[in-house]
């Protein structure tokens, strides 16, 4: 933010985008200078960097926050899965549950509250810049999204940068890699190179859109029917989520079940 405030165009650059000039040589080496070599030569040479980096102070602290909670939530389910075993040791050895034990499910309750306090500020956060809001409340309108969830979609996707829905579906690493050689062909899956925490909450909007919207279930049974497995047609859903989001982003409308 220093260096872009004092009049210098910075480009975030995917590291897996960057390796190709800082690694591209017959030796391995792997230093300050080699890679700042190679960066230089990216920035020469390369015809498709990414925009200017424009994000503001706001939305940084917001994304921190975001990435804050993605982090923590990992660490949670780990907490409790490492108590729940605890216990069934208790259990099976014939004790009884000490104070320290007691205590230390009382922190983890603590930080399962915590976290969806920090939920609501960036919520809340979102709700006090006037274009978020409206692209917020916008993104909500579709099923399964919830209010957090549009503040994800929010501050991640950016529809000043996006050339098409393939770019979001992209960044939420939805997108599908396949391998391919003459007549062989692989087995597709998720590259999963984009944002881990977006998509954990995309694949559960979708997962809400079919367990409360009609058309929405009408849509996973026929791709059931249709020989996809359960998770494949929730992602499949999924990404029909972020086409949308796409489109009522590009058009400044809401959701219209009629258009969809």
């Amino acid at each position: 933010l220093v260096l872009r405030e004092a009049g210098i165009d910075i480009r975030i650059v995917n590291p897996l985008l960057a390796k190709q000039y800082t690694s591209g040589t017959i030796r391995k080496v792997k230093t300050d200078p080699a890679d700042a070599r190679g960066l230089a030569r990216m920035a020469t040479v390369c015809d498709n960097l990414p925009e200017t980096f424009t994000v503001s102070r706001a939305r940084l602290i917001i994304r921190k926050k975001l990435a804050t909670i993605s982090t923590m939530g990992r660490h949670l389910q780990a907490l409790k899965a490492n108590l729940a075993s605890l216990r069934e040791g208790q259990v099976l050895l014939d004790e009884v549950d000490t104070p320290v034990v007691a205590e230390l499910a009382e922190s983890i309750r603590q930080l399962g509250i915590s976290l969806k306090h920090l939920e609501v500020e960036c919520v809340q956060l979102t709700e006090s810049d006037e274009d978020s809001l409206e692209i917020m409340k916008r993104l909500e309108t579709i099923p399964g999204v919830s209010l957090f969830c549009a503040a994800l979609a929010t501050n991640w996707f950016d529809i000043n940068t996006a050339t098409s829905a393939k770019s979001f579906i992209g960044y939420a690493g939805l997108d599908i890699s396949s391998r391919e050689s003459g007549t062989w062909k692989g087995h597709c899956r998720l590259t999963k190179r984009g944002n881990p925490f977006l998509r954990k909450r995309l694949y559960c909007a979708a997962w809400g859109a079919v367990m409360n919207y009609p058309e929405y279930r009408a849509y996973y049974d026929k791709l059931k029917a249709g020989g996809r497995g359960h998770k494949e047609a929730v992602v499949i859903i999924a990404r029909k989520l972020v086409r949308t989001m796409y489109c009522l982003l590009r058009d400044g409308v809401s959701y219209d079940s009629a258009k969809v």
